[in-house]
């Protein structure tokens, strides 16, 4: 995890007196370490100024190859932006196989804690963040499903360090899953703690399957990451 933090100095102006007040803000680069060309990455700071970021000027895109994309879904549906080639991004809508994605307003924020999926065309490049530094606690709680109808949500660490789930309490119902987009890890709960389920070689006389089985290893989410949480009845509060 790199971070570069920098004063972004402002100034306002007192209409009646005519005098100048300055004051400064610091601001930052994170870098969130990935190796897959799905990533989800959360918001860890604020807009300069305060409130939520615009998507198109969080993700800095000097390290980007056009044509690459970014997902923000909002609970009904995803929105979707296409870096150009003067890496620049735009708000752009499709409709393929996977369904239809919808071209969000140019100015769109979202608050920190939250998360996007960056589609990339190189896994050399690196993914940075930019904001203005904030640690004001945050927290979210993921939508309740049921086992015949999950519930998807974006959980996302805006922090500069790991998150346990288990450590932190933050168990869900039995049956709740969390995916890492992009990648094939699966971890699931048993309504106490969260587990890892690895895959197993077992020989039954001359036949070798692989089975399913849960691991001792919980779920941590690294700084600056997300991940979906598939709720198949529960719903903790996850305080990042």
């Amino acid at each position: 995890m790199k971070i570069h933090s920098m004063i972004c100095a402002f100034a306002l102006v007192a209409a009646a007196s005519a005098a100048v007040v300055t004051g400064s803000n610091t601001c930052g680069l994170m870098n969130v370490p990935s190796t897959s060309r799905i990533t989800m990455i959360a918001v860890p700071w604020v807009n300069v100024g305060g409130g939520d970021v615009e998507v198109a000027k969080l993700v800095k895109t000097d390290t980007l190859t056009a044509g690459d994309e970014l997902y923000y879904y909002d609970g009904s549906s995803y929105n979707r932006w296409v870096l150009n080639a003067d890496k620049t991004w735009a708000p752009s809508a499709i409709s393929n196989a996977q369904g239809t994605f919808v071209s969000p307003d140019a100015g769109l924020g979202i608050a920190r804690g939250q998360g996007l999926i960056l589609v990339r065309q190189s896994t050399a490049s690196e993914i940075w963040v930019y904001g203005q530094h904030d640690t004001a606690a945050v927290s979210v709680k993921p939508a309740a499903g049921t086992t015949a109808a999950p519930a998807y949500t974006m959980i996302a660490n805006p922090n500069t360090a790991a998150y346990d789930l288990n450590a932190q309490h933050a168990v869900g119902a039995a049956g709740d899953q969390i995916v890492f987009p992009g990648t094939t890890e699966l971890y699931t709960c048993n309504g106490t703690a969260w587990t890892k389920i690895v895959s197993e070689q077992k020989t039954i006389g001359t036949k070798t399957i692989t089975v399913k089985k849960p691991s001792a290893d919980g779920v941590v989410i690294p700084a600056g990451r997300g991940a979906w949480y598939v709720s198949k009845g529960g719903s903790p509060t996850i305080n990042w």
